[in-house]
């Protein structure tokens, strides 16, 4: 799993939209979307539940965020101490 793809969720967790997330990522709505579909399928859970004023986690992706976050900040200190 790339795991710049758990910044990604993270930052559509932040926005509360994919197609902000997508703007603050400099990157293509759809893309973004299909990143979000595929670790979904990866894990077996649905991270995000869609609606017309945006996405908001599910239960499981309230607890899968917390822990990709702590894998984001783990690698950012990493990366700060080794790179």
């Amino acid at each position: 799993m790339n795991t710049d793809y758990f910044k990604y969720l993270l930052t559509v967790a932040d926005c509360h939209s994919i197609r902000q997330a997508a703007e603050v990522l400099h990157m293509k709505q759809q893309n973004l979307s299909t990143i979000i579909k595929n670790v979904e399928q990866y894990y077996g859970i649905t991270i995000f539940e869609r609606s017309n004023k945006g996405v908001h986690p599910t239960a499981d992706g309230e607890f899968f965020l917390s822990e990709a976050r702590s894998v984001v900040n783990t690698l950012s200190r990493l990366e700060s101490l080794y790179l």
